[in-house]
C-alpha cells in the first residue's frame, strides 16, 4: 500500500529535500507541495493525501490552523508538524514524550534533523567552541550534530563519510553554510552520500566532546529537550544530540 504525502514549507530547498528523501522510500509517494496555508488547504482538498508534512510557521499564517482546517474536512489525514524554533520544539517534545521509546527516538530525531536542516537553510548562525579529546576548534555554525551512527531513515540521509555504529568513537558534524547554494549542496551530499571535502562542513572524531555556544542553544536527545548548552558528551551507543538556533 502506498502512502500519499503532501509537503508544506515556504522554503523550496526544504520541500525538494524532503521530497527526495521520501520518494526514495518504498511505499511513499509525494503527491503535492505547498508553500503557504492557502496552498496547503487547496492541495489537501485536491490530492487527498494520507500524510501531510507541514511547517508550523508559514508566510500567511500558522501551520497549526491549516492542520485544524484540513483535518476538519478530512479527519483521516495525518499531519506531521515541523519547526526549528525552541518553544515549538518544547510543545513537540511534550506531545511525543509518552510515546514508546523506539518510536520516540525515530520521530524525535528525524524532526530535529529536519529542524537543523531548516536552520542552516535559513542561514542562522551561532558561535561554537568544540573541544574533542582536549583539542579546541572555534567556528560559526548553523547546526551541530554529535552521533555515533552515520544515517537515519533507513540510511536515506547520511551525516558524513565513515561514521560507524558502536565503534567506540563519537563524531561531530558541524554545518556552516554561507548561502542558499551552500545549504542545497550540503543537503545533496547528505542525501546522496557524496562527502567530498567541503569548506562548510567540519568533521571530528573522538571519545569525549565539550560543546559551548554563544549564545546558549537548546539541545535535544532521543526526542526530548535536554536544556541549554554547554554540553559534555561521551560515547554512548546509538545516542545523538542536535543543536539548532533558538528564537530570541
Amino acid at each position: 500500500m502506498t502512502t500519499r504525502v503532501l509537503i508544506v514549507d515556504d522554503h523550496e530547498v526544504v520541500r525538494e529535500g524532503l521530497r527526495t528523501l521520501l520518494t526514495r522510500r518504498d511505499g511513499m509517494e509525494v503527491v503535492g507541495q505547498a508553500a503557504n496555508v492557502q496552498e496547503a488547504i487547496a492541495e489537501a482538498a485536491k490530492m487527498k493525501p494520507d500524510v501531510i508534512v507541514m511547517d508550523v510557521r508559514l508566510p500567511d499564517g500558522s501551520g497549526i490552523e491549516a492542520c485544524r482546517e484540513i483535518r476538519e474536512a478530512r479527519p483521516e489525514t495525518k499531519v506531521i508538524m515541523l519547526t526549528s524554533y525552541a518553544d515549538e520544539e518544547a510543545v513537540f517534545a511534550s506531545i511525543i514524550a509518552g510515546a514508546p521509546g523506539p518510536f520516540k527516538r525515530r520521530l524525535g530525531f528525524f524532526a530535529y534533523v529536519v529542524a537543523a536542516l531548516r536552520a542552516f537553510i535559513r542561514l542562522e548562525k551561532f558561535a561554537v567552541r568544540l573541544t574533542v579529546d582536549g583539542e579546541v576548534k572555534e567556528m560559526r555554525a548553523s547546526a551541530v550534530l554529535i552521533a555515533n551512527f552515520g544515517a537515519v531513515m533507513n540510511d536515506l540521509i547520511a551525516f558524513g563519510d565513515g561514521i560507524q555504529r558502536d565503534d567506540g568513537l563519537l563524531n561531530a558534524c558541524v554545518y556552516s553554510p554561507g548561502n542558499a547554494l551552500d545549504a542545497a549542496r550540503i543537503l545533496f551530499k547528505m542525501t546522496f552520500r557524496r562527502f567530498t571535502p567541503d569548506p562548510c562542513i567540519h568533521y571530528a572524531s573522538g571519545s569525549s566532546f565539550v560543546i559551548e555556544t554563544d549564545p546558549p542553544r537548546l539541545g535535544q536527545a532521543d526526542g526530548e529537550l535536554i536544556g541549554d548548552s554547554p554540553f559534555t558528551v561521551t560515547v554512548e551507543p546509538l545516542a545523538a544530540r542536535v543543536l539548532v538556533p533558538r528564537r530570541r
